[in-house]
């Protein structure tokens, strides 16, 4: 029964760094973004582990050298039990103007260094699901 994991492990003790990218759903309205990063602990160790992540929107054009928007961060606690693990991250704004289509850029870290952080080991993320508004089809009246 052994299962097999692709994983990004962050460290316990600096800030480590994970990009990636993906377009937006076409239905994407511009606004907030929201994920669930699944992640699992390398040891038995506990503790709480605190994750963030940011984003940038990309239209045909735009200079490739720009920030991330203001991330959103989350603090997981992990028990000392072989567990899987959704970290819920709120609300975030990427920078641009994002629309439905665009390339979204993503910066994903955990902040070992911030002081709620002391999960002695590293945290390994799984995947990451977004969530992001696409709106209410039809209409109200």
């Amino acid at each position: 029964n052994k299962i097999n994991f692709d994983t990004l492990d962050f460290d316990p003790s600096s800030i480590e760094y994970a990009n990636f990218h993906h377009p937006t759903p076409d239905c994407y309205l511009g606004g907030t973004v929201t994920a669930i990063v699944r992640a699992l602990r390398s040891t038995g160790a506990s503790g709480d582990a605190i994750m963030g992540l940011q984003a940038r929107a990309f239209a045909s054009g735009d200079t490739i050298d720009q920030a991330f928007g203001t991330a959103a961060t989350a603090t997981l606690t992990v028990t000392s039990a072989d567990k899987f693990y959704d970290i819920a991250i709120g609300a975030f704004t990427p920078a641009g103007s994002p629309v439905g289509g665009q390339t979204m850029f993503y910066q994903m870290y955990r902040d070992a260094t911030a002081g709620g952080d002391n999960f002695g080991s590293d945290l390994r993320v799984v995947e990451v699901a977004l969530e992001f508004n696409c709106g209410r089809f039809g209409s109200d009246a």
